[in-house]
């Protein structure tokens, strides 16, 4: 049997080869079967057991060891707690609470800073209904813990004694408290009914409650209007094989060397797509099998080669996911363009860059599949042209999206075809091999500086020094520092002295097009001294007017379009910017072996190793290398756990940073500087009247600490997707962050804020998307911890979603999405120089120790609002909050089931005809 049985979970049956398993979703049986509903059990292959708590075939060999794991015995614990749950909702043993559904207290609207009070409870009642059998309710509790004296639900809690066919009320009290965000717990009644015969039976009632504080208006506009409907079942269907190729791309110039094939063997592509087996066997067994052992210069270009393959894998199990059926292709007059609404485009849900493939077929049919070449990326639609393809105006097609293969394939021909010299890659000196840095500094020429600020800053003039006087084919020189403490500045003083020299010919890189287009303003060389290097596929009017005429560009049938330079062309160019990825155009224009006398790599944390390493290929042994970043932020976004495993997340400078001539402190100043001037190590140099600016807001909580421009604001909301959409939402989330906005720009004694001096951050798009409209300001920035990455505000709100806590037992990771990442809390809490303001679930984000440190901080400082939080728990020594919530949960369960109940409790037994003043 080759690769692991596909189960259909609507069927119960288990098909051993995907062509056999893809047949069987398109049959006629099993369409009805989806109808009708599910079958009992699965029809195995012998030795396979299937779990149905999972669901997985589990083959029989490793079933002990499957039903032991944490991943079963969690869902095995809440697939308890469901049960336990469902039945006590009743009716049992002839008594039941009415509603049934539970008690809903409907919407209260959300008044932004006002006082709680002018909020009263909202009352409600449950019924509690006997049948022949009279009843006592012994206990009323409720199912969540309660923080502090703040209980969102109260009840009566007195005991009731009930006749039989007969019923009593309960009142129920809903405090909003004017604090926005969804709230719901469960009514516990702990009951007691007495046969004529027999001994008393003791049960528990479950009244599921309901209530929500928001902003109407937000709720009615924002909140999801269909269902999330997951889309991972197209990974399984077949892809593409008999297709009609694409046109090429009119201007691009086409490779002088060959790029290297994309093969990725069977084995490692059935690793990465075995998803019954569990992700921790995979990972162990990848790093066994397909990873070197060490890794040295020897192995350096198989290891990155093997974790750029499985990335690449799950790069196309990622697009798979947007793929479409059944759509229209349109054209618009005489255009020979095809035109695809993509949903999600903006967000780029998929990202679809220039030049890029897509796979189109006539809906439901067998016909070849058509390569269409992505000619234009509007808003909402891609521009498709093809090479031989004249459908019917009304025809409907099947979409598959492909990832673009050529970065990829660069970065395998450039580690296999490449070399660049060990002293850059593993450095070998230690801090003896360097002089002193005082003899250094003393014996180096000090240069006229261009910008006479830098002077005045010891560590950027030690750094200016070490670019310029750096040692050839020596270790790469390291500039770090955290953000607003002057890299960029820094290297741009650099280059110009050495551009001074007349002699230096430097490439300047960045793994964003952002960073490269920013330093050719910063160096402000007149062309051709410089020459910006863009893709082919860059859109020529993207590029700003300033960067623009440092490129060359051409014209195709589609208007203008970059053009690549020969080898003999950029004999005139002292200074090239380039990305990262691009500057595999000079390797393959042959300008290697040291063309360069300089290379240097700006934002070199946020680029993968074998990304640096395409720049780094045109070293010679003589080349001088520079990487700035900090490693303290954004590395790189990784999407395969295996390329996480074997590194592929840790960037070149991260690295090296670990090394001990750039972890000796004595070694600062001569292989690396770390600039500290900033608004502890860091030295507080900025102005009080820019982190003074909104201190008289009267939006910070009346507790906060003197000058404590920092607010958590805790809210319970709901965390939603739509459609087809993966990224999450959260209205509640919506409403406070406009309400903030409002209040900020809306106090004109003491603050003078502009919609400019506001930046927005969420990690979901769809979040970024719906925060936009609510907050309708065009001149305010919202967007993702790495669009603002490298940017600051005088005001920054985060708002952080993710507000699922109901499974938090089940699968703490994925209910913290990728919230739970050191580097991007780094960059989202420094981008403010005045005021941060930060709402979120306390509950989730506590999962997270970073995030803990940053909310026990806020509540010891007063710098709360909102929700009241347990921070004396969280800071206790060996807190888990996964294993508090999973024994509250056997806790719950067992409540549930009614084990513990039927001890006395010392008011004697009673019968159906007691008289008690209680009774009805």
């Amino acid at each position: 049997m080759n690769g692991s049985p596909l189960l259909c979970t609507t069927c119960r049956v288990v098909l051993v080869a995907q062509a056999d398993y893809d047949n069987h979703c398109r049959s006629e049986g099993h369409l009805r079967r989806q109808a009708e509903g599910p079958a009992v059990a699965p029809h195995l292959p012998p030795g396979f057991v299937h779990c149905s708590t999972c669901p997985a075939i589990v083959p029989a060999p490793i079933w002990a060891g499957h039903a032991a794991g944490k991943k079963h015995q969690a869902k095995l614990r809440f697939e308890r707690y469901q049960a336990a749950a469902e039945q006590a909702k009743g009716p049992r043993h002839g008594v039941e609470l009415l509603p049934k559904d539970g008690l809903d207290f409907g919407l209260v609207e959300f008044k932004a800073f006002t006082s709680a009070t002018e909020h009263s409870k909202v009352a409600k009642l449950v019924i509690i209904k006997t049948g022949s059998l009279a009843c006592r309710v012994t206990k009323v509790e409720f199912a969540s813990p309660q923080v502090g004296s703040r209980q969102r639900f109260t009840a009566s809690d007195k005991k009731l004694k009930i006749k039989s066919n007969s019923e009593r009320t309960l009142q129920v009290h809903f405090h909003p408290r004017n604090e926005a965000g969804s709230f719901s717990d469960d009514l516990l009644l702990s009951v007691q009914t007495t046969p004529v015969q027999g001994a008393p039976v003791h049960f528990v009632l479950r009244c599921p409650l309901r209530g929500k504080v928001g902003c109407g208006k937000h709720i009615q506009d924002f909140s999801a209007k269909q269902p999330y409907v997951d889309k991972k079942d197209r990974q399984r269907r077949p892809r593409a094989h008999d297709v009609v190729p694409a046109p090429g791309l009119g201007g691009a110039s086409l490779y002088i060397r060959p790029l290297d094939s994309l093969r990725i063997s069977d084995a490692l592509r059935a690793l990465v797509k075995d998803e019954e087996r569990p992700l921790a066997l995979r990972l162990a067994h990848f790093q066994r099998a397909f990873l070197p052992q060490e890794f040295s210069p020897t192995t350096f270009a198989r290891h990155w080669s093997t974790l750029l393959k499985v990335e690449r894998v799950q790069e196309e199990l990622d697009a798979h996911s947007y793929d479409l059926d059944s759509v229209l292709l349109s054209r618009s007059g005489t255009s020979k363009l095809f035109f695809l609404a993509v949903p999600g485009l903006a967000e780029k849900r998929p990202s679809v860059m220039r030049g890029d493939v897509v796979n189109v077929r006539v809906a439901g049919t067998s016909e070849k599949w058509y390569q269409g070449r992505v000619v234009e990326v509007r808003l909402n639609d891609i521009g498709l042209r093809f090479a031989r393809f004249n459908p019917s105006p009304s025809a409907r097609f099947d979409v598959q999206f492909v990832p673009p293969p050529t970065t990829t394939r660069r970065e395998l021909t450039a580690l296999s075809h490449a070399t660049a010299p060990a002293a850059l890659l593993f450095p070998s000196q230690t801090p003896s091999d360097y002089p002193p840095r005082r003899a250094m500094h003393e014996q180096a020429a000090q240069p006229d500086f261009f910008d006479r600020a830098l002077e005045s800053n010891p560590e950027q003039r030690d750094a200016v020094i070490s670019i310029v006087h750096a040692t050839s084919g020596a270790a790469p020189f390291v500039l770090f520092g955290p953000p607003g403490t002057g890299k960029t500045t820094t290297l741009a003083e650099g280059i110009k002295q050495l551009f001074a020299f007349g002699s230096s010919k430097i490439l300047v890189t960045a793994p964003s097009n952002a960073a490269a287009d920013l330093f050719c303003t910063k160096l402000g060389f007149a062309p051709p001294d410089l020459f910006r290097l863009n893709a082919p596929s860059r859109f020529v009017a993207s590029v700003p007017d300033g960067v623009r005429r440092y490129s060359l560009v051409g014209h195709d049938e589609h208007g203008e379009c970059f053009v690549i330079p020969t080898k003999a062309d950029f004999e005139k160019y002292r200074v090239v910017v380039a990305t990262c990825l691009s500057a595999f155009m000079l390797f393959d224009r042959g300008l290697g072996d040291g063309w360069f006398s300089h290379i240097i790599i700006d934002e070199a944390g946020q680029a993968t190793e074998p990304e640096a390493f395409v720049p780094l290929s045109l070293a010679g042994p003589q080349t001088r290398v520079v990487l700035a970043g900090d490693p303290k932020q954004l590395g790189p976004i990784i999407r395969s756990p295996f390329a996480e495993r074997g590194g592929l997340d840790v960037s070149l400078l991260e690295r090296l940073m670990a090394m001990p001539i750039y972890s000796d402190s004595s070694m600062r100043g001569i292989s690396h500087v770390k600039l500290l001037w900033y608004e502890s190590e860091l030295r507080a140099c900025a102005s009080r009247s820019v982190t003074n600016r909104v201190s008289t807001w009267s939006g910070w909580p009346e507790g906060a600490a003197h000058d404590f421009p920092v607010l958590f604001h805790a809210v319970r909301g709901e965390d939603e997707r739509e459609g087809t959409n993966p990224s999450f939402f959260n209205v509640a989330e919506v409403t406070l962050v406009a309400a903030y906005v409002d209040a900020l720009l809306h106090q004109r004694e003491g603050l003078d804020l502009e919609e400019k001096d506001i930046g927005i951050i969420s990690p979901y798009r769809s979040q970024v998307q719906k925060i936009r409209k609510a907050v309708n300001r065009p001149s305010l920035d919202v967007g993702s911890v790495e669009q603002l990455q490298g940017q600051e505000r005088p005001v920054i709100i985060i708002s952080t979603v993710r507000s699922n806590d109901s499974y938090l037992a089940h699968d703490a990771r994925f209910s913290l999405g990728f919230i739970a990442h050191p580097k991007r809390l780094n960059v989202a809490l420094t981008r403010a120089q005045a005021a941060l303001i930060v709402v979120g679930n306390p509950e989730v984000l506590a999962l997270d120790s970073n995030w803990r440190k940053f909310l026990c901080f806020c509540h010891d400082h007063g710098a709360w609002a909102g929700e009241e939080w347990d921070a004396e728990s969280a800071k206790r020594e060996g807190f888990d909050p996964v294993g508090t919530a999973r024994d509250r949960m056997d806790e719950l369960t067992r409540t549930l089931a009614g084990m513990g109940l039927g001890e006395d409790d010392g008011e004697g037994s009673w019968t159906s005809g007691g008289n008690s003043s209680n009774e009805d």
